[in-house]
């Protein structure tokens, strides 16, 4: 279940890109970084979790040529925050670029099979979106946590 949700994440951008993404060249050096805050994409607060490097996908480019690149990054096993203290108080996944916030998601919604996703909206019209699937959300076992970011990057 849970590589469905990444799949339809992964689905839904394509969507969202057809109707108004633009081309990244596949070799670009990938300016991105993730974490997650404390507070509310209104109110950010203090960061709680940096999150693991973004990266481009490892296998061959198939399909139509000139398409945007979608980044992810995968961090597994958190273990210094719960899926429960998360949702317990107000949380956010902030992407940034040159240490700006660019994209933002509240963490919060409809959890489906222990996993929650979270839309990342564009911060001052940056460009950058994506989803974030963080799974084992209700469990009480911090050392569980996993928290997939896919990012689509807007043309330089």
């Amino acid at each position: 279940m849970k590589r469905y949700l990444s799949m339809a994440s992964l689905a839904g951008l394509g969507a969202a890109l057809m109707l108004g993404g633009s081309a990244v060249a596949q070799d670009q050096p990938i300016p991105v970084s993730a974490a997650i805050h404390a507070g509310s994409c209104a109110e950010p607060g203090e960061q709680v979790v940096a999150l693991d490097a973004f990266r481009t996908g490892r296998g061959s480019a198939v399909g139509a040529s000139g398409v945007p690149v979608v980044v992810e990054s995968s961090t597994d096993d958190i273990g210094r925050i719960s899926g429960q203290d998360l949702t317990g108080s107000p949380h956010l996944i902030a992407v940034f670029a040159d240490d700006a916030m660019v994209a933002c998601g509240d963490i919060g919604g409809v959890v489906d099979d222990d996993d929650l996703l979270v839309g990342l909206s564009p911060v001052d019209a940056s460009g950058y979106f994506g989803v974030a699937n963080v799974e084992d959300i209700t469990d009480d076992d911090d050392d569980d946590l996993e928290v997939d970011i896919y990012v689509v990057q807007p043309s330089s």
